[in-house]
Order: C-alpha cells, then structure tokens, then sequence
C-alpha cells in the first residue's frame, strides 16, 4: 500500500463513526502514539508502512483498521487487504472515498487473481453519506461488542484467517514429507527452519544478493533455491546461515544439535518445502495456487511463535515425550533482539530484568 495515497482521519468522519473522543489506547492516528503497548510493532506497521489512516483498538488488540484517501484505488485496497489479512491482529477494515465508507473483513483469505471476487467475498458493506448516522456507529459499537461478527459471521470464517492457514500448511506439509520417508521429528525442525528462513528473507535481512552469493548465483530466492532439487547446494546455504547467525536453529537441515548425525534430506523433501515457501496454495485441500500468499514481512514475530506452539500442539503425544514445552530458542532470541531494540540506553546498561514466565529445568 502506497501511505502517500492515505489521509488523516478527518473530523466529520471520526464523529460519524463515534470516535470523536477516542484516544490511545483505543484509537491511534499516528506511529508516534503508540507506546509501550501490545502489539505496538504491528499498530506502527500498519501507520506506516501500510499507510493507513487510524487503528482501532478493542482490550488492547488492533481490531478495526481505516483508510482515508482522496479515492478509491481498487488494487490498492486489495494489496492493503492482503498485508493487513498477513498480519492476522485486525478483522474489519473501513475504507473511507469518494464520500463513500467502505468496510471489508480482514478475515478472509487473500486471492492472487481476486477479479469481482474481492467486493463479493470481502465487502460487508458500502455507505454513503446519505445513510443513516446510527449505520455508522454500529460499525465500531458492533466491533466492541461482537455483535458485528455475529451478523455478518459468513464474512469472517476463522479457517481462512493467516494463522489457521498457516497451520494449515505446516500440517500438510508435515504430513507430506513424512510420506516422502522424513521422521516425524526431523520433518517439524525442518518446517521451522524452513519458515525462520522465509521471515529472514521476507523481512530483508537475507537478501537476493546473500543468495546468490551462496548459490553461485544459481538463485536469488529462497524459493528458486528450493526449486533447484539441489540437496548439497541446501547443505551448503545451511552452513553459512549457521556461521552468519547465533544459536543452533541452522546446525544442519532438520536438526539443531552439532552432534550426532542429521537427517538425510532429499529433492522431494525441498520440493514439498517450495511448496511450503510459496504459501499460495491450500496444500490440505484442493492444492490450487490462488491465495495473495503468506508474507512474513507483515506476519508478527507472536503469531509465528503461537503457530509454531499450535503446531507441536497437534501432535500431543509427541509433544509430551519431548517435553517440549518451552519457547524455541531462535524465537526467544528475536523477540528479545526486539525489545532490547526498544530500551534507553542507561537501562541496558544498569537496568535490571525479570522475566515472571520463566520456568524451570525438570
């Protein structure tokens, strides 16, 4: 989404839709009022980077996204619609153009080819400013209380939200490189590796140019890597991955521990992965290449960590035997990375830290 085709929320518009005398924590109209609240990183993402106007916030969760622009730029909605729909926080979205309000759901599932399917899927409804006041209102009332989602429950299916169909695909693909002879443990690191890898790259600190230079420029992608069938070559970008970055998570494909001997991977095992990366396909149904895709540039850091904890969740008994019930490390590390980003200089220094969810070793 373009930001400079967004508006400020202009004050006949907030005072239609009853949020005249709204502040933050509820309504935040500009990165520089987001605090130290939850999901901060994602409210000013969706300021900035996507250029909306203002979020809506109900018991703290980003609930209610709204665009305000000169006019109605279809193609920019429905890319709008896709970074806000990969975020997986807000569920409506009101588009405010040609004096027209325009509310979307934010939980159906993003199409690469949308056509009229976009307005017939997605549009709940259109205002103009001849409509009654009270229509209005009941956008933001019915988001605090839950009554819209109940009126309008075909519009917001939780199986096509970011994080069922991420999960969705984490399972088929799990399920599928079990069958192509990959143990079950080695098949849920080689998924987590594999989805770490996409957020690198889809965040840019794994460029093109660190592709190619590892590939011998035979691919600038992780996907065009995956593409390859090349198995020594996947070795070889593991390597470096694990001499560029701390910890174990890239000690070697399908494994984090240095010793012992790791799994065997193979070309069918990189070619349901590629799959896997493109995220435009329902690998649990019909296998058709029609989704916006997944793009873990907009996807926060929790929702990859709860997907991942939902994934082991699947497989209780496995779960159990493993006692894994902890937080993989190369997540720990990134969310911490993350606040420490975000802390004065004098408190990293002397300040001291608590974390009141840690556990303890059995």
């Amino acid at each position: 989404m373009n930001a400079t085709l967004a508006s400020a929320l202009a004050p006949e518009w907030k005072d239609r839709l009853g949020l005249t005398h709204r502040r933050s924590p509820e309504l935040y109209e500009s990165a520089e009022a987001v605090s130290d609240v939850p999901h901060a990183p994602a409210i000013r993402a969706a300021l900035t980077e996507m250029g909306v106007s203002a979020i809506f916030c109900v018991q703290g969760v980003p609930t209610v996204a709204i665009l305000e622009a000169d006019h109605y730029d279809r193609a920019a909605i429905i890319k709008l619609h896709g970074a806000l729909w990969n975020q997986g926080l807000a569920s409506l979205l009101l588009v405010i153009a040609d004096d027209t309000l325009r509310a979307f759901s934010l939980a159906r599932t993003p199409l690469s080819d949308p056509g009229d399917a976009f307005e017939t899927r997605c549009l709940i409804d259109s205002l103009s400013l001849t409509t009654e006041a009270l229509r209005f209102q009941n956008l933001i009332y019915g988001a605090e209380s839950g009554r819209l989602w109940k009126d309008y429950g075909e519009y917001f299916p939780p199986k096509e939200r970011i994080d069922q169909v991420l999960l969705d695909n984490l399972n088929a693909s799990h399920d599928l490189l079990k069958k192509a002879a990959l143990a079950s443990d080695a098949a849920q690191a080689l998924l987590i590796q594999a989805m770490f890898i996409a957020y690198l790259e889809d965040r840019e600190i794994v460029t093109p140019t660190y592709f190619a230079a590892v590939s011998e420029k035979s691919a600038e992608s992780f996907s065009a890597l995956l593409e390859t069938g090349d198995v020594n070559l996947f070795r070889s970008f593991f390597r470096t991955l694990h001499a560029d970055f701390n910890g174990d998570l890239f000690v070697a494909p399908c494994s984090f521990e240095a010793t012992g001997e790791a799994p065997e991977v193979t070309p069918a095992h990189l070619t349901i992965l590629a799959r896997f990366r493109t995220g435009r396909e329902e690998m649990a149904r019909s296998g058709q290449q029609r989704f916006w895709g997944y793009d873990f540039r907009y996807i926060p850091i929790e929702l990859v960590s709860a997907v991942y904890d939902r994934f082991l969740g699947e497989r209780e008994a496995e779960r159990r035997a493993k006692d894994a019930y902890y937080t993989p490390m190369f997540l720990a590390d990134t969310v911490v990375s993350q606040a420490w980003e975000m802390l004065p200089d004098a408190t990293r220094t002397t300040g001291n830290f608590l974390d009141p969810a840690c556990a303890s070793a059995p």
